[in-house]
């Protein structure tokens, strides 16, 4: 529309958004919802999320913080995919699904992955959002499963490697700054704090991807 994006299921429009990203983080939760029978969500996550076949981690954080980098190295390290960009939890589960679509790389990322993803440098180049990306597939889908923690990256060349626990009031914060949605309901906002208020959540600032990896890896132990 002139003013908004809309987005549609047959003659029902049941988003209206002010820019394409917005858009995009409604439309693939709501395509893997109608793939898996009709589940609802209670939440929606700025994130990507990688684990195991038992558990995994979501790491939500704002655009440029080199959280599809994060999710594609531990990819390529044998952990499962479960998403990128958008994560959905589970109404009734409060389980984490699997979104079976390509992590964007943006440019700067290129290198990194090139040498871990074979053939990665004859992937076509798309622009998006004025920026040229390679879309990388999935790794083959798992079923849905919890989350372990949360864990916001934040990469930064140069900087040596700090792990911040944080309360359930910085994590809201630090989502709020990544973005996220809640469905609009008391009883829908009362679970979703207490799903945050469960999980051991921790700011990560790294340089050396691998630094990060590794962090995972330890909350991981126990469902490796």
């Amino acid at each position: 529309a002139a003013d908004s994006i809309r987005l549609f299921r047959g003659p029902h429009c049941f988003a209206t958004e002010e820019t394409a990203s917005a858009a995009r983080a409604i439309l693939l939760p709501e395509m893997v919802r109608l793939s898996r029978g009709e589940c609802e969500w209670l939440a929606l996550l700025h994130a990507g999320a990688c684990g195991t076949g038992a558990r995994c981690v979501v790491f939500p954080a704002a655009t440029n913080s080199g959280k599809t980098t994060l999710t594609a190295v531990l990819m390529q390290s044998g952990f499962a995919f479960y998403a990128d960009d958008s994560v959905a939890v589970g109404k009734s589960t409060l389980h984490i699904p699997p979104m079976p679509f390509g992590l964007a790389i943006r440019e700067g990322s290129w290198p990194v992955l090139a040498a871990r993803f074979p053939g990665f440098n004859a992937l076509p180049v798309t622009e998006r959002f004025g920026q040229q990306v390679r879309f990388l597939p999935p790794a083959p889908q798992s079923e849905p499963v919890p989350a372990a923690a949360l864990v916001f990256p934040l990469y930064d060349p140069g900087a040596a490697t700090s792990v911040t626990p944080l309360n359930t009031l910085d994590a809201l914060i630090h989502l709020k700054e990544s973005g996220f949605w809640v469905d609009h309901t008391r009883e829908s906002i009362r679970t979703f704090l207490d799903w945050v208020e469960s999980l051991p959540c921790y700011q990560i600032v790294y340089s050396e991807v691998e630094d990060a990896v590794s962090f995972v890896r330890d909350i991981l132990a126990d469902h490796l």
